[in-house]
């Protein structure tokens, strides 16, 4: 798994913003955005919440403990199943499935 400075760098250039918008919006300077995403220091509490918000994504993500960027409490029953049932597949069948998919999506 990543690392939580490699996951906030990532999610900042998904983002498409720069440590400086980041810093603005979180009431911080870019100098410590850096420090985050660099390694030589760590987000804690109310800041490690509002990355996690600013980011739309789970705490336990940033902190590189699931993969997951949304928790599963915030998937509908049906995203869940999907997601129970494709942890079951190999890679060979998870791409089958996708392939059907897309060929339906299409109408072929």
């Amino acid at each position: 798994m990543k690392s939580m400075s490699e996951r906030l760098k990532e999610l900042r250039n998904e983002k498409g913003v720069s440590q400086k918008e980041v810093a603005r919006s979180l009431k911080t300077t870019d100098v410590t955005i850096g420090r985050y995403e660099n390694g030589d220091r760590e987000p804690k509490g109310d800041m490690l919440y509002s990355l996690a918000k600013y980011y739309d994504v789970s705490v336990d993500y940033i902190l590189g403990y699931s993969d997951n960027k949304k928790p599963l409490t915030d998937l509908s029953e049906k995203q869940k199943k999907a997601i129970e049932l494709a942890n079951q597949l190999t890679d060979e069948e998870f791409n089958n499935i996708i392939n059907l998919i897309n060929s339906m999506k299409k109408g072929t």
